[in-house]
């Protein structure tokens, strides 16, 4: 098998893996409803799904112990991207063009419903991709490095990038438990 071969299914393969684990995760957080995102009611009988954005610019979102944080507005940012597939996720960052083949260092997800982050790295040296894209979350959302840790989400890297670190959730370098990389 070529090279090429080998590197189109482990992308494939990791792909998959991806996708799968956010399908199962989200049908296992997320609760029916008929309100979009962000959209409120005067009802208390209904739910709003996903953040909530004050006066101030910020919103609310879940942390992984139950609690919440206050970040900033980082939904209605001039760099965050609606997924026009996928109802409630959005892009952060950087984003892959349609047929573009531009290598990018990292890609973050961010789904309304779950409050959760995936971040994906597709750069060596990958302890610097993950560096970049931490510095970036912590500062479009506006938050500190222990409220970072508290965030829902999780840092992978496809086969194709680097084969001993796929299918591992790397954490944020900071992170208590995360895998450190040596450089």
């Amino acid at each position: 098998m070529n090279k090429k071969l080998l590197v189109a299914v482990g992308v494939v393969i990791a792909t998959g893996i991806t996708l799968l684990f956010l399908v199962f995760w989200r049908s296992q957080n997320t609760k029916p409803s008929t309100l979009s995102p962000g959209q409120g009611t005067t009802s208390s009988s209904f739910p709003t799904p996903g953040p909530e954005t004050n006066p101030d610019n910020t919103i609310s979102i879940k942390t992984e112990n139950g609690g919440s944080i206050q970040t900033k507005d980082f939904i209605h940012d001039a760099e965050t991207e609606k997924d026009m597939i996928n109802p409630g996720h959005y892009h952060l960052g950087y984003r892959f063009t349609e047929g573009g083949n531009e290598k990018i260092p990292y890609a973050i997800d961010y789904i309304d419903t779950t409050d959760f982050f995936n971040i994906v790295l597709y750069q060596e040296p990958i302890v610097n991709s993950r560096r970049d894209a931490e510095q970036y979350l912590m500062q479009h959302l506006g938050i500190s490095q222990d409220q970072m840790c508290s965030l829902r989400y999780m840092v992978g890297v496809p086969y194709s990038v680097n084969e001993f670190y796929t299918a591992t959730s790397l954490g944020f370098s900071f992170c208590p438990g995360s895998v450190q990389i040596p450089e």
